[in-house]
């Protein structure tokens, strides 16, 4: 069936919407698969989209696939129910075109994102009566090449019926090169990214789209024949002068024929009583492992310690027949008694792995407690630990359960260049350890240093680079100045002796679109960097002011910001009687009201997300709360609120407040399940689901407290007006790409907008001028993808963009 014959002339022309095909309500997008495969540079896309009609009538649907920047499709298949069909392949005018319709019809101005890019679109058809269709589509195109990196892309937000998401998602990638891969990496934290060998790369993921966080969902990849890989990604905001940028560095696969160092490695187990049962069976079984995977150049032993410490051997013995024998039978025979001397036992393997110095030295430091014989205090036994580890021995430590000193053991870590490992109740001790101990096996770059030239790094996480083992990779964020060439040298001993790498990567001079997810991804670690050394070493106020502001300014949830966590616990819905205890607060039954679930039945949160527990506060458990109950606020009350706070504008009439009251609370809500990974809306009549979601960013009886954490007010026994907390005006911020925006007077305001009265050049959404603007700036695209109603300084000129003279009423976002 050709597609011309099956449509309207004007839709093929592109002069009306998709949406001219009888889409209705009842259609939906529910599971979308996409199979890839990459062969040296090009990647082949099958996408299988499964449709469902929940109308009593047959239904038919425009499916729209946005392109990857910069890509031609090539080889473009469909089939429909196993019929093969013609689709379109549209190209970045004919896709604005597209874009422009929907994002006019629906005033929904997401699809904005993808001006500029070419888009496939294919006609499903006829989609069964409360049934569903399976559509195929495959295309083919070659992957671009961004600072020495490949990287494949999908859309995943816009690549469902008429430029909607799919309610879920899986991918299955495949990478297959003759070079040799030596990077792989997906800005998705959601996306599992694993190599096979030297010239293979599989990348996997399973959810909603919300788990993305509303980017792309994308892999990168580079490749190179030297024995460790560097690949920099990097992005310049000019509005401080500063850019960020992401290190990879990655050794080779394959050390077939090359002498790697061997290890000076104990295994020191806690066998004080607290470890009986199912907890020492698991550690004999991860002891076992360890021995039997030791290579002829290492050397071992093992340290069990209760009261005292007890080394098999006493020193680093060879791992021989004999010894491994020795060390299995004795394995055996280890029994859990006694108290806990971490002291005796640290002291004791620091000084066995210290034996061979041209070997690495390493240590396996497993405990289910806290020092209860000897030295007790976490300071001073780092200190004494720091003193004997002359050696410069890795402490790779593993708490079992939660009576461990978390301090004490993360300490120890951070001290030695080690890591942190822990084995929560009812995981399996045997396969975390081994997983650790397979991955230590092959040490090939020890003891780093990163220094560069051209460019200035500040800020860099982690502060210390670790070691480098085969099939590892070493990821560096930070943020530098300068621009241009740059040249880095990357040391560390090898074989005992010292080598040195040199590279010449570029740092971005200005942004890059491609590389926008490279802020956040730093703030992310540096928070968590400042929040580690928070914890262990005392409070700090330059540091705590740190992460408040990066936290705000990024919208990191940290225990010293102030932004609302929402908590899971409404429930959308009517039936039988209630109160409501304030905000936080479950819905009583009945139309329009707030109040508690059914005892014993499971809440939902927005997004659909059960929640077994009771409702609680940001600063506490839940709280039956008072006898006598508030009423919730209504969405009058909540918009002017909002008003007086200046969120919305001050001179709107009532019913212009309720308007950008209920838009507000819907594009905080997209950027909520964005930012959480929830699923679909919650269910229920739009102005009740705006005046809960409103009434969750609100105090009301507000209780005051001595901090600038968020705190849920319990209720009162009479109604007080409604007061606006910190927490609710850092609540009303948005990152998007590299800007900033704060939300003051109905508009999204970017931070950058100079306070001088600079000229502005305002547009209405959805005009003409509004789309020819794209056109001729795409770099607004993401910023006016937003919001119908902001202002964003580009390219030094101030852009305001306001609301539609005449919305449609009842539109959807």
């Amino acid at each position: 069936m050709q597609l011309a014959s099956a449509l309207p002339a004007l839709l093929v022309a592109g002069l009306v919407p998709c949406a001219a095909a009888r889409q209705g309500p009842s259609v939906r997008a529910t599971d979308l698969t996409a199979q890839v495969m990459i062969v040296d540079g090009v990647a082949t896309t099958t996408l299988e989209l499964t449709v469902t009609n929940d109308g009593a009538r047959r239904a038919e649907a425009i499916w729209l696939l946005p392109l990857p920047p910069g890509a031609v499709a090539d080889d473009f298949r469909m089939t429909v129910g196993g019929v093969e069909m013609t689709g379109d392949v549209l190209d970045a005018d004919g896709a604005r075109r597209v874009y422009e319709n929907i994002v006019r019809r629906r005033r929904d101005p997401g699809l904005l994102e993808y001006v500029g890019r070419g888009c496939l679109r294919a006609r499903i058809f006829p989609i069964p009566t409360r049934g569903e269709v399976r559509a195929r589509v495959a295309y083919r195109h070659v992957l671009p090449e961004i600072s020495g990196l490949r990287r494949w892309s999908l859309a995943l937000a816009a690549a469902g019926i008429e430029g909607r998401a799919p309610e879920s998602a899986v991918l299955d990638l495949t990478i297959r090169s003759r070079r040799p891969i030596r990077t792989t990496f997906s800005p998705n934290t959601a996306v599992h990214v694993g190599q096979d060998g030297e010239h293979g790369v599989r990348a996997s993921f399973e959810g909603p789209p919300a788990l993305l966080g509303g980017r792309e969902l994308a892999v990168l990849y580079g490749l190179s024949e030297a024995e460790f890989g560097l690949d920099l990604m990097s992005t310049r905001v000019a509005r401080d002068g500063q850019g960020t940028f992401l290190m990879l560095v990655a050794p080779r696969r394959d050390w077939s024929g090359v002498p790697l160092p061997g290890r000076s490695i104990a295994f020191v187990l806690d066998t004080s009583g607290s470890m009986s049962g199912e907890k020492m069976d698991q550690a004999k079984g991860a002891l076992r492992f360890f021995v039997n995977s030791l290579r002829p150049q290492d050397r071992f032993d093992v340290v069990p310690f209760s009261t005292e410490a007890e080394p098999f051997f006493r020193r680093a013995v060879e791992p021989t027949a004999e010894n491994r024998s020795l060390a299995l039978q004795r394995i055996d025979a280890l029994t859990a008694r006694g108290g806990t001397y971490v002291a005796g036992a640290l002291k004791r393997s620091l000084s066995i792995v210290g034996q061979a110095p041209e070997r690495v030295p390493v240590l396996v430091f497993l405990t289910d407690g806290r020092p209860t014989v000897g030295l007790k205090d976490v300071d001073r036994l780092r200190e004494a630990a720091r003193r004997w580890n002359g050696s410069g021995a890795r402490i790779f430590v593993f708490g079992v359960g939660d009576g461990v000193n978390t301090h004490l053991l993360d300490g120890l870590a951070e001290d030695s260049g080690g890591a942190r490992h822990y084995v929560l109740p009812g995981e399996d001790i045997e396969v975390k350890t081994s997983d650790l101990l397979t991955k230590i096996s092959h040490p090939v770059l020890t003891d780093l240093t990163l220094e560069v030239q051209g460019v200035e790094l500040s800020k860099v996480a982690p502060a210390r680079l670790p070691d480098l083992f085969q099939g590892s990779r070493l990821t560096i964020v930070g943020r530098y100045r300068g621009s241009g060439p740059a040249v880095v040298r990357l040391s560390g001993r090898m074989r005992g002796e010292r080598r040195e790498y040199v590279y010449e990567p570029t740092f971005a001079d200005g942004p890059r679109p491609e590389f926008d997810f490279l802020p956040p991804l730093w703030a992310q670690r540096r928070v968590a960097l400042l929040l580690d050394a928070l914890r262990l070493n005392g409070d700090d106020p330059e540091l705590r002011d740190e992460v408040r502001r990066l936290g705000t300014e990024y919208r990191i949830v940290t225990p010293y910001t102030s932004h609302l966590i929402l908590e899971e616990g409404l429930r959308i819905g009517g039936g039988g009687g209630g109160t409501y205890r304030g905000v936080g607060d479950t819905r009583p039954s009945g139309p329009g009201t707030l109040g508690p679930a059914t005892p014993g039945a499971p809440r939902r949160g927005f997004g659909g997300a059960a929640s077994p527990g009771p409702v609680s506060s940001a600063g506490g458990p839940a709280s039956p709360g008072p006898t006598r109950m508030a009423s919730p606020p209504d969405l009058d009350e909540i918009a002017a609120a909002l008003r007086d706070a200046g969120v919305l504008p001050r001179d709107a009439a009532p019913a212009d407040l309720r308007r950008l009251a209920g838009e507000v609370a819907r594009e905080l809500r997209a950027a909520d399940r964005a930012l959480r990974g929830l699923g679909r809306e919650a269910v229920g009549a739009q102005a009740v689901d705006d005046s809960v979601y409103l009434s969750r960013l609100l105090e009301h009886d507000a209780v005051a407290t001595g901090s600038s954490d968020f705190f849920l007010g319990r209720g009162q026994t009479e109604r007080r007006p409604l007061r606006l907390s910190r927490s609710i005006l850092d609540r009303f911020t948005r990152r998007v790409k590299d800007k900033t925006f704060v939300l003051r007077g109905g508009a999204w305001i970017d931070r950058a907008v100079p306070e001088d009265g600079k000229e502005r050049v305002v547009v209405e959404a959805y005009s003409s001028e509004h789309f020819q603007l794209l056109v001729a700036e795409p770099g607004l695209a993401p910023y006016f993808a937003f919001s119908t109603r902001l202002v964003v300084l580009y390219e030094g000129v101030v852009y305001e963009v306001r609301s539609p003279a005449d919305p449609e009423p009842g539109g959807e976002r």
